[in-house]
């Protein structure tokens, strides 16, 4: 028979179903460390231990003192304690390291009873979108029970699983040995039991039915009219105000910072659970620079937001996933198949999303039932992007961000509601005297724009032979990439001086061309006809077809040819190049 013991805060169960972990928090080497994303199964209180802190490799050894195995990413230490320690009682030594306590199967009390499902004091939360799994509630109340729980014997035998064991068995009394060896009598027992009583579940239930009775007496005593309206009133503002607290780990998660870091307005997390899922996940790599400047002049869709979060949550896979995905492995085909003039070619290169293949790990295929129906088996972040339909914006957002999106249509109704007053006249006036748009496109001798206007576009964006790709306004108010060389020198885009709007023909089997950014500049490239193979360093060469966009960053360069014989190409160039690499053919200066 089990030994009694008052304070099961010293016992960690490890369950498939209730021990995997979003988030896990402890110390690594002395510091602080909060790692997102592990799906791990191992114990709250495990302290990975390295004795070499320096070296690249981390190793995360199994934290049971009796097993000596060690593995390089903590989803494997999860499968390794799903495996073999899974239904295991442990104890905690407060120091990182547990020790398997024996279960007496062979009485009727130690094969019935339930397994303890709580974690040093802190009852695990359910698992949602907007809650993390694995986070203790009370810390003050933990640090306290952590306290008396070393005064504890180290050997103490295992409670009563469930709380209603553990009331039952705390009332009677048992026999056990010591580590020194020394039996242990049914009075020590009993005061084992009292001194513990302050922590023990037997006695929070019972202060938790005097308080019952102690709210149910004032209720009774106090009148129910308007303390029952306030009262409903005030749970309503807690059911309102609850989820804003939760919801801003999500605006402030680093995937979501660098995503909207490239767009060119401010963007409200929507409140859909997989690209939820997703944003709580640790930030791997960056996008490449078509991605960038394609989230910069495109509004994002949900079906590319995930696409782009899968992608820099994302692990890395070396296998080609698939012979419509489009991953690196394939790109010699793809080539190949559109240098011979193949039909389903274009359809395919072209759409080329990602340099590499990233998929979603696969310990959160398993965890996150909204993973799993956004994806359906297309896990890659190039096969999700390409094969699967668009998804339409949720209605709904996270936190405070339906702040900042009713700002602009209340102002707009207060506007139509303002009297005519001499100010709203004098206002009038003045848009009234504003030019027409058939004027504001006046160039002078140098060809420059004499308009003062840089929202609306120069003459070779609008005419036929010289418009550029996105020069139509998506947004109202908000320009695209490649919409007015002003726009972009205003936004510090560009070079301030000697900035031009440069078309660049490249016909099939030339040397391809070197355009070099300046030290404190940026080059801005829109593909107008054909499709170009651009190599950038530092990525994989990628294919832009026509209306395709990406930029250089400052002192860094590109290459860009033409290696297609179905077609001849050419590129605008938005910027200063260097005098090494500059094309002598200008179509204006805007």
């Amino acid at each position: 028979m089990p030994g009694v013991f008052s304070k099961p805060v010293g016992l960690v169960f490890i369950k498939s179903n209730a021990r995997r972990y979003a988030v896990w928090e402890g110390e690594i080497d002395g510091q602080h460390r909060v790692i997102h994303g592990c799906g791990t199964l191992f114990p709250e209180g495990y302290q990975p231990n390295r004795p070499h802190s320096d070296s690249e490799a981390t190793i995360w050894p199994c934290p049971i003192r009796t097993c000596a195995h060690g593995f390089l990413t903590p989803p494997d230490l999860g499968s390794h304690f799903l495996k073999h320690h899974a239904g295991a009682i442990l104890h905690d030594h407060l120091d990182g390291t547990f020790s398997v306590l024996p279960q007496d199967y062979d009485s009727a009390n130690g094969a019935n009873r339930k397994p303890y499902v709580e974690s040093q004091g802190g009852t695990l939360p359910g698992r949602g979108p907007n809650q993390g799994s694995g986070q203790l509630s009370h810390t003050e109340p933990l640090q306290h029970e952590l306290d008396t729980f070393n005064r504890q014997p180290e050997n103490a035998a295992p409670a009563s699983s469930s709380q209603e064991s553990g009331d039952d068995e705390t009332d009677g009394s048992s026999s056990d040995t010591d580590s020194d060896g020394s039996g242990s009598t049914k009075s020590d027992d009993n005061k084992s039991n009292q001194s513990g009583d302050d922590d023990s579940d037997g006695s929070s239930s019972d202060d938790i039915n005097k308080e019952d009775a102690d709210k149910s007496d004032g209720e009774s005593s106090a009148s129910k009219g308007d303390e029952d309206d306030e009262d409903d009133e005030d749970e309503g503002k807690n059911q309102q105000t609850a989820p804003s607290t939760s919801n801003c780990k999500y605006t402030n998660s680093a995937i979501w910072k660098y995503i909207t870091s490239f767009t060119a307005e401010f963007l409200p997390v929507p409140a859909d659970p997989c690209l939820l899922e997703l944003l709580m996940l640790p930030c791997r790599r960056e996008l490449p620079y078509s991605w960038q400047n394609w989230l910069h002049s495109n509004p994002p869709t949900l079906k590319a937001l995930t696409a782009t979060a899968l992608y820099l949550c994302g692990v890395k896979r070396n296998t080609p996933c698939g012979g419509v995905m489009g991953c690196a492995d394939l790109r010699d085909l793809y080539d190949e198949l559109y240098y011979y003039g193949d039909k389903n070619a274009p359809d395919v290169h072209p759409k080329f999303a990602f340099p590499t293949c990233i998929q979603l790990p696969e310990y959160l295929r398993e965890v996150s039932p909204a993973l799993e129906e956004r994806f359906r088996g297309y896990y890659c972040c190039n096969a999700f992007f390409r094969c699967t339909r668009e998804l339409p914006m949720p209605g709904t957002y996270v936190g405070s961000s339906l702040q900042r999106q009713h700002t602009s249509p209340m102002k707009r109704k207060a506007d139509d509601l303002e009297p005519d007053t001499e100010a709203k006249k004098v206002k009038l006036e003045q848009n009234a005297s504003v030019p027409s748009p058939a004027n504001r496109n006046i160039l002078n001798g140098d060809g420059h724009r004499v308009s003062g206007n840089p929202e609306k576009p120069a003459w070779w964006e609008t005419s036929s032979l010289g418009k550029l790709p996105f020069a139509r306004q998506q947004d109202p108010g908000r320009p695209g990439l490649a919409y007015s060389s002003e726009v972009l020198l205003r936004k510090r885009r560009i070079a301030n001086d000697g900035a031009t709007c440069q078309l660049v023909d490249l016909p099939y089997g030339e040397i391809g061309k070197r355009f070099t950014a300046g030290k404190h500049e940026s080059l801005v490239f829109a593909v107008k006809d054909g499709t170009v193979l651009v190599r950038v360093p530092g990525e994989k060469d990628f294919t832009l077809a026509a209306g395709g966009c990406w930029n250089v960053k400052p002192g860094q360069h590109c290459n860009i040819r033409n290696p297609f014989i179905s077609s001849t190409a050419s590129v605008f160039i938005t910027g200063r190049p260097t005098k090494s690499h500059r094309v002598h053919k200008n179509v204006a200066i805007s």
